[in-house]
């Protein structure tokens, strides 16, 4: 989904279509810098506030603000925060385009694109409903993890390495699936858990991004209908009027998958509606991109597969509960099989 030239937003050109990364790799900028607005009458795209699973966890890429004459104590201003979802005592996964940056080799396909490991100089997680309302309290994290490879559509996830275990009482971490090939045995709908904007809308004509904001706060979204996996790459498409490819149709590699619109900006994981329904939530994808519809809103989701992550993500909850002293997650240990719920 590369993007039309005359696109007038202060963000990166090469990832304004693929909006949730656009707005976590663009420079620091204030919150209503795409003409946001702040309002909680329309939920995100139909879903209420959640102030239950607190496994979905928002992240700031700054310092929280500690000056009262700014706004609240707290509270995550200038660069928008962001959702995680916690997998561990001290595991946060997320992203990566919300904790790294990316370049673009000139002419090519944006999935030919690079990311540089290069993580924000501070990181902040929070338990809180909100990122900016009520006082948030905020957690703080020790060190960034991305997988072995850099391709930017294929390894658009991430890891965060907390300082402390988060408590259970506080909140209890939720299962990554990483045997479950999606594209064989794909889930029959999911539950969509984020931060984001609760309405999203892309002039079809200038391309200018207008968001309700919703301030931010943990909302859910459930039995959000599956759409496409596949095992070979470009098998899976769909349009996206922010592309300059042929017919605005953008074909995913296998790395990718496709379900119903419900990602916004700053969202987070796909979840097994199954599992979510059964108190034993799953990970199946991470969200990463939001294709724009004909009509200018978002016309479906696409996460990073977690199954084709699986050594890099075992590994490395591995090495966190070693940091943590705590024992291997379940998921990370009983990995060998694939369970078809």
């Amino acid at each position: 989904m590369h993007t039309r030239r005359t696109l007038p937003l202060p963000l990166p050109v090469p990832l304004i279509p693929w909006l949730l990364c656009a707005a976590a790799c663009g420079p620091a900028s204030s919150l209503d810098e795409t003409t946001a607005t702040e309002s909680q009458a329309t939920p995100l795209l139909g879903a209420p506030e959640d102030h239950e699973h607190r496994y979905d966890v928002g992240v700031c890429r700054q310092a929280p603000n500690q000056d009262p004459a700014l706004g609240e104590i707290g509270a995550c201003l200038g660069r928008r925060p962001t959702t995680g979802t916690l997998v561990a005592p001290n595991l946060v996964l997320l992203g990566r385009g919300t904790v790294d940056r990316a370049t673009f080799p000139a002419g090519q396909p944006f999935c030919n694109g690079t990311f540089t490991r290069t993580p924000p100089a501070v990181l902040k997680v929070t338990l809180s409903d909100s990122a900016i309302r009520g006082n948030p309290v905020w957690l703080d994290v020790d060190q960034v993890i991305y997988p072995p490879t850099d391709r930017f559509c294929d390894d658009g996830l991430a890891l965060l390495v907390l300082h402390d275990n988060v408590p259970a009482r506080a909140a209890r971490p939720v299962d990554i699936d990483v045997g479950r090939d999606v594209a064989v045995h794909p889930p029959r709908a999911y539950a969509l858990l984020g931060r984001g904007s609760v309405a999203l809308h892309v002039d079809p004509i200038t391309f200018a991004i207008t968001e309700d904001t919703g301030g931010f706060t943990r909302r859910i979204l459930k039995n959000v209908p599956f759409v496409c996996a596949s095992n070979t790459d470009e098998a899976c498409s769909i349009v996206d009027i922010t592309s300059d490819l042929p017919n605005d149709l953008f074909k995913m590699p296998k790395s990718l998958m496709l379900i119903g619109a419900g990602l916004s900006l700053g969202d987070g994981s796909f979840i097994d509606q199954s599992s979510f329904e059964h108190g034993r939530p799953k990970i199946v994808a991470v969200g990463t991109f939001i294709p724009i519809g004909e009509n200018g809103d978002p016309n479906g989701s696409i996460g990073v597969r977690t199954s084709l992550h699986r050594d890099f993500l075992v590994q490395s909850a591995r090495t966190a509960a070693q940091k943590g002293h705590y024992a291997v997650p379940r998921w990370a240990r009983d990995c060998d099989g694939d369970e078809n719920e």
